[in-house]
Parts: structure tokens; sequence; C-alpha cells
């Protein structure tokens, strides 16, 4: 098991923080996050997951879905997601 402190030694703080966010709202663990995205396609992907998680209701989480729907699939196109 890898340890957030470990992660933001390797990665730095910011980097670290939104991996170990990343982990929580995917099924990715930090060495397939980092290898696959760079450390702006990581800030992107983690505000936009983080948008529609927050959405309080399924309407406005699928609006949100629909607003970012390129984005989120090219980014996730890229860890081999079938979408």
């Amino acid at each position: 098991m890898v340890r957030l402190v470990d992660i933001r030694e390797v990665y730095g703080p910011e980097v670290g923080d939104i991996i170990d966010d990343l982990t929580v709202l995917t099924p990715l663990n930090h060495l397939d996050l980092k290898s696959t995205f760079s450390d702006n396609e990581l800030i992107e992907l983690r505000q936009n997951l983080a948008d529609v998680r927050d959405a309080t209701s399924e309407n406005e989480k699928i609006s949100k879905l629909m607003e970012q729907g390129s984005k989120l699939l090219k980014l996730m196109k890229k860890v081999g997601f079938a979408i």
C-alpha cells in the first residue's frame, strides 16, 4: 500500500493531492495516473470529476457530464476506458 505522504514526496504536494483524489474517484492507482496523464491533464480530470460528483441532483450530474463530455472522453480513452 502506498501512503499519501509517499505520493506527495514523489510527485510534489499539488500533483500528489490531485493523484490522491483521483485514486478515490477512479479505479486507477497512482502509477497508472501519473504514467498516463500530464500534470495539466490530471488537474483537469480531477476538476471535471469533482464537478460531477458535487452536483446535487441527477439532472445536474447529467448536465455537468454533457458540458464536459468530450474532454472527459478524451482523457478517459487514454487509459483504455471503452465508453
